[in-house]
């Protein structure tokens, strides 16, 4: 062979040497060969399709996944590669393989695999086509999260935790904070996070909430990341409480009541009670009890944390008092009013002085701010306190001597509070401008129910008794005078005579008068037989003259000198009796033993009322049961408290007293008496006789 040529594409044929190469793109090959002799063979031209260009590969994932700074996927993703040859030239031989390999391992026949550890994952992958061409390797860095977030509940406003329970208000804010945790330096982030309540629909959370319905609730809630990996359902109980505790006071004893006020002594207790309410089957539980003493005459206040029962001076005052509980759910304050005074305790507190001369007698415990003075055979059986004390004559004090600064409050029940008008009404033949005016052997009754007067006048052996408790407000004087009487024959703590004006209380020619009385505004003065039972508070006080005597206690004090008219008593100083001299009493006997016990005047004649004489010692109480002489029972009573000192003829001596007032037919009766103290038990009977 002479020639060896070829042609590329219709160009000028060259003189094949050596092996040659084609440029990618469909090219025309045409060649021809020659011998020695000149003969020449020319070959067909043919086509070759030249491909230069390698596969072009790509890495997506199916499934979970997030793509920011990083891409994100989970365990669950599919790791996907996808190669293509590219046309070059009209000319493309096809992909032939793909490989791929994880974290620079062996390199391996490409299906669609997943990543399985968590953290970054380099994949690594290339495609080869029909005629060899190799794709350059490519590397991708893949992030795999295989940890959920945490969600943490808490709570806005109010919360107290107690039981297993998260208790919250209806204004609790509920807040859901959820974080995806690093793990192995990958986190996704959170994507979201749902809750419900009570089983409802699930919400995304956007926010804070609350829940206003009182009672209990169940909220689940969970929170996703952004490749779908989801937290484990957590489940709070929880408990709205919407509703504040409920408190309650107690005013402890000693105390009595006047026109709806309670009046207390300055050692009766003030108790208060709390309770978380129960509602919807919640209660978050008592945290504190508050409460606020207001002094209702100057409107000085102060604020207490309650710990314990508590006692006040005296005064009036407006108790507020409220409880907050654990969630601080306050109640709304209450309010009591009450007044806190000592004269109760004693038989007579005179602010501004007291003054006794004669044989002028006071059994029980005497205060004052200012002097108290006695003299002439003027007698106080029973403690005295007050700035100074001055005793003439023959005028003795049987207890103990207190002298000092001031012991009283001026005005301790503040009459501001109480109303000076409406009430019950007086029958008008006894009202005189407004005046409780009675005489001429007149008798009223007056029945339970608050009574508002301009003044009480009753003269000439008028009577006015007491039937239920009785509360009288007087805006003007009393005058008691020639054997006219208020409640003799009650007990003092059914009848409550309060004067709200400065006054005058007279009790003169035998006036008896038995009730709580209280005048701040006042001045008393008692002459010519007066007999006064009960308490008394006064601005000032003058006793004089005989026969004048006042004693604490429910019962009007007993007049005891023996005369010979009638077989009765003459109203005269049981104490000063008979020629002036006489002994001084410390005080009841203590011990418990029966002594003389006999009625008088015996047979009781022409109206007079039988009188039972009981001599005892101290005793906690003294049931006394009179029988008609057929045995049916015709009157009882219990009597309690210290005997009376009295006076029977024979020297001072203590006993108890019973009036029996009722109308009793005439006829024979049968007393029975039983006296009792610490549970041993003293009993006596006897008869007497009546004749109307």
């Amino acid at each position: 062979m002479e020639i060896l040529e070829y042609q590329i594409d219709a160009g000028a044929f060259e003189t094949y040497s050596s092996s040659f190469t084609l440029a990618e793109g469909v090219r025309t090959l045409g060649f021809r060969a020659g011998d020695r002799a000149g003969n020449i063979a020319i070959a067909a031209p043919e086509k070759f399709y030249v491909d230069g260009t390698g596969p072009v590969s790509a890495l997506s994932v199916s499934g979970d996944q997030y793509h920011g700074a990083k891409t994100y996927v989970s365990l669950r993703s599919d790791i996907m590669l996808t190669a293509a040859d590219p046309v070059v030239s009209e000319v493309a031989s096809g992909v032939k393989a793909t490989k791929y390999s994880v974290d620079n391992g062996e390199f391996g026949d490409y299906s669609a695999f997943k990543l399985a550890a968590e953290g970054k994952r380099l994949v690594s992958f290339y495609s080869t086509d029909r005629v060899a061409n190799v794709e350059d390797v490519k590397t991708s860095e893949l992030w795999v999260d295989a940890t959920a977030p945490v969600t943490e509940l808490s709570i806005s406003g109010a919360r107290h935790d107690a039981d297993g329970l998260i208790y919250i208000t209806k204004d609790s804010g509920i807040v859901l904070t959820a974080a995806d945790p690093v793990s192995n330096e990958t986190a996704s982030g959170v994507l979201l996070t749902k809750y419900r309540v009570d089983g409802g629909n699930w919400q995304v959370y956007a926010g804070s909430f609350t829940i206003t319905a009182e009672g209990r609730h169940t909220l689940e809630f969970h929170s996703l990341d952004r490749v779908q990996n989801t937290e484990a359902m957590k489940i709070a109980a929880l408990a709205v409480d919407n509703t504040p505790p409920a408190t309650n006071v107690t005013l402890g004893e000693p105390k009595f009541e006047a026109f709806g006020l309670p009046v207390l002594t300055p050692a009766a207790p003030i108790t208060l009670a709390a309770a978380d309410v129960v509602s919807a089957e919640v209660a978050s539980g008592l945290k504190s009890i508050s409460y606020e003493t207001v002094n209702v005459a100057s409107g000085d206040s102060s604020v207490h944390n309650y710990t314990a029962p508590f006692t006040l001076p005296q005064g009036t005052y407006d108790l507020r008092f409220w409880s907050v509980d654990n969630l601080g759910n306050t109640e709304q304050y209450k309010q009591i009013r009450f007044s806190v005074s000592t004269f109760q305790n004693d038989s007579l507190q005179a602010v501004g002085g007291l003054d006794m001369s004669g044989t002028a007698d006071i059994s029980g415990a005497v205060k004052s701010n200012a002097s108290v003075e006695l003299g002439g055979n003027a007698r106080i059986l029973g403690d005295v306190e007050a700035s100074t004390i001055t005793l003439t004559g023959k005028a003795q004090i049987t207890g103990q001597q207190f002298i000092g600064q001031a012991v009283l409050s001026p005005e301790p029940i503040f009459l501001g509070t109480i109303a000076g008008s409406g009430g019950n009404s007086i029958p008008a033949a006894y009202l005189v401008d407004g005046k409780l005016v009675a005489s001429s052997q007149a008798e009223l009754t007056l029945t339970t129910g608050t009574y508002y007067l301009k003044g009480i006048e009753l003269s000439g052996g008028s009577k006015v008794r007491i039937e239920g408790q009785v509360d009288i407000m007087v805006a003007g004087d009393i005058s008691l005078s020639g054997g006219s009487s208020l409640n003799a024959g009650g007990t003092a703590s059914k009848l409550n005579i309060f004067v709200n004006t400065p006054s005058s209380i007279t009790v003169t020619g035998g006036g008896d008068l038995l009730a709580r009385v209280y005048a701040p505004y006042a001045h008393m003065k008692l002459a010519g037989n007066g007999l006064l039972g009960g308490h008394y508070f006064v601005r000032t006080a003058v006793l004089s003259g005989t026969g004048n005597i006042i004693q604490a206690g429910e019962t009007l004090p007993q007049t005891t000198a023996a005369t010979g008219d009638s077989g009765g008593k003459k109203r005269v100083s049981a104490m000063a009796a008979g020629d002036g001299s006489y002994s001084v009493l410390s005080g009841p006997d203590s011990a418990f033993r029966l002594g003389e016990v006999y009625v008088f005047p015996n047979p009781a004649l022409r109206g007079a009322a039988p009188v039972l004489h009981i001599e005892t010692g101290i005793a906690d109480r003294v049931k006394i049961t009179f029988y008609t002489v057929s045995g049916r029972q015709a009157h009882q009573t219990t009597l309690t408290g210290a005997p009376a000192a009295l006076d029977d003829g024979n020297g001072l001596s203590y006993a108890y007293e019973y009036i029996w007032r009722d109308n009793i037919p005439s006829g024979v009766y049968y007393y029975h008496i039983e006296a009792e103290k610490g549970g041993q038990k003293i009993k006596k009977s006897g008869k007497f006789g009546v004749v109307r």
